[in-house]
């Protein structure tokens, strides 16, 4: 078998496919062909092979295949808020006191101690009140979602054993065996139809209509229709998964506040019980002593004094007489 390298640059002239394309009969013989009778043994790919599997195997490569990373990326669709309080545990109560203490100066040495404290105070306080108050808000509104995703039950009445049966099989992973019970339980309907008709009106009206639309898909051979009903599929897609995201947000804007005012009155009795730490109390500025008058001393001193003295005395006794 020979392998060529290909050296393609993509361009704006390039643009993905839509869902139309992928099921237009027009467009299949376009495909490369791989299990044609006429094929030969040349396969073309772009990039190297060496430059991927040594990207694989580098520490990063490694960390993106690592189920921890599989566990916080699931933990984060489901779990927003509480992800992003995770995320400030990490950088207050790590790496932020990390920093502060190895700042430079030994005289202010407790004061940097008591800001690492206050920082990693900070971040536990919001990790704790941001996992309680948003983890079943956040699986309420997951469940609300899917919930909400699936097809009434009119359009489960519409489908066909063959769709069905595809269904369970690409949705919930089933085996051969297990959708032939599901299917002689009765249990399909449950599985993928919503279990509140009203839930929430506008993923639930949003479904409905993308529901319909992939029955005209589906009825449909003419290309120009199956571009604008992919287009439309695709924007109520999108549009679900923007309702998702807000549905999440929201909770974190309504407990903003009240997460900011419970943290900084605990961060207190925390560093005072919890790190045994407590803020020094400044010294009192010292009182400015009253200045000293002048000591007159000396002989000088005293005989000036005397001689002022008798001038003053003789000069009001002439005073007085000449007044007489």
């Amino acid at each position: 078998m020979n392998i060529h390298s290909l050296n393609y640059e993509f361009t704006r002239k390039h643009r993905y496919r839509s869902d139309y394309e992928h099921t237009n009969p027009a467009i299949k013989r376009k495909s490369a062909d791989l299990c044609s009778k006429n094929r030969d043994n040349n396969i073309t790919f772009s990039g190297s092979q060496e430059k991927s599997v040594a990207a694989a195997n580098t520490l990063m490569g490694k960390i993106l295949k690592s189920g921890a990373f599989n566990w916080l990326a699931l933990f984060s669709g489901g779990h927003n808020i509480a992800s992003s309080a995770l995320i400030s545990l990490f950088l207050a109560g790590l790496l932020r006191p990390a920093a502060t203490v190895a700042l430079p100066g030994k005289k202010d040495k407790d004061d940097k101690i008591y800001a690492a404290g206050h920082s990693m105070a900070s971040g536990i306080i919001g990790f704790i009140f941001s996992t309680i108050v948003t983890s079943p808000l956040d699986s309420g509104s997951k469940f609300m979602i899917q919930d909400g995703k699936k097809m009434s039950k009119e359009h489960f009445s519409k489908l066909s054993t063959e769709e069905v049966v595809n269904m369970l099989r690409d949705k919930f992973s089933m085996t051969d065996e297990e959708i032939k019970k599901c299917l002689a339980e009765n249990k399909a309907e449950g599985l993928l139809t919503r279990k509140f008709e009203k839930g929430l009106s506008i993923i639930t009206s949003k479904t409905d209509k993308m529901n319909e639309l992939k029955l005209q898909l589906k009825a449909t051979t003419d290309a120009a229709t199956r571009k604008a009903l992919g287009d439309q599929i695709r924007d109520l897609s999108k549009h679900i998964s923007a309702i998702d995201t807000t549905m999440h947000n929201v909770v974190d804007w309504g407990i903003a506040v009240p997460r900011a005012m419970l943290t900084i009155a605990l961060i207190p009795p925390i560093l005072k019980y919890v790190f045994h730490l407590e803020k020094k109390k400044a010294a009192a500025p010292a009182q400015p002593q009253p200045a000293q008058q002048p000591q007159v001393g000396g002989a000088q001193d005293k005989n000036n004094n005397v001689a002022m003295t008798d001038f003053m005395q003789k000069s009001i006794k002439d005073f007085g007489g000449g007044q007489k």
